[in-house]
């Protein structure tokens, strides 16, 4: 996703047919 891995602060996790999602903490908008 081209994302900088030091700009990762928090990872969601769903175990719901093992999806999972990751946002930007400022924006609150998702990467993918």
């Amino acid at each position: 996703s081209g994302i900088d891995v030091k700009s990762i602060a928090c990872l969601g996790i769903a175990t719901q047919r093992s999806s999972f999602i990751s946002w930007n903490i400022e924006t609150g908008k998702y990467y993918h």
